[in-house]
């Protein structure tokens, strides 16, 4: 009987694990490119390695500042590493399709950036939450992402 009671144990402990969700971490951050903030972007973290969850999206101010929401639209993200790519915040109405916008660099933001596939932006979320800085150039070489713990 006791074995029975241990294995009943194991068990519940293993079912309440595996329904545990990750926890999300707060991300702010701030984008600019020779050293003016980048306006008017949706910022894409997009999960890279082990990194759990959907991805985590942001916008950027009039400082180029955002905050990351996860995909599932909670503030933050999964601790982790992510590549990052940016697209123009959308503006009004526009006559041309997404793809058209994106393709084109639209809203000033060199292509490289744009694109998912070939962005040369990486960043780590640290386990607590962070600041992630972003720097670009206009071709994509020396861009630079550093990231560091949120202050207390």
């Amino acid at each position: 009987m006791r074995s029975r009671y241990r294995w009943a144990v194991v068990c519940a402990a293993l079912a309440g694990c595996a329904d545990a969700k990750p926890v999300l971490v707060p991300v702010r951050g701030r984008i600019a490119m020779n050293d003016a903030p980048v306006k008017e972007v949706i910022v894409n973290f997009a999960p890279i390695g082990n990194t759990a969850g959907s991805g985590a999206l942001g916008a950027t101010d009039e400082n180029g500042r955002f905050e990351l929401t996860d995909a599932r639209g909670e503030k933050g993200a999964h601790p982790g590493d992510y590549k990052i790519h940016l697209y123009p915040a959308p503006r009004g109405k526009s006559t041309k399709a997404p793809d058209e916008v994106v393709s084109a660099g639209g809203g000033g933001i060199p292509s490289i950036y744009i694109d998912p596939n070939n962005t040369p932006l990486v960043a780590n979320v640290p386990s607590l939450g962070g600041h992630v800085e972003v720097k670009l150039t206009a071709d994509g070489r020396n861009s630079r992402v550093t990231s560091s713990p949120l202050a207390e």
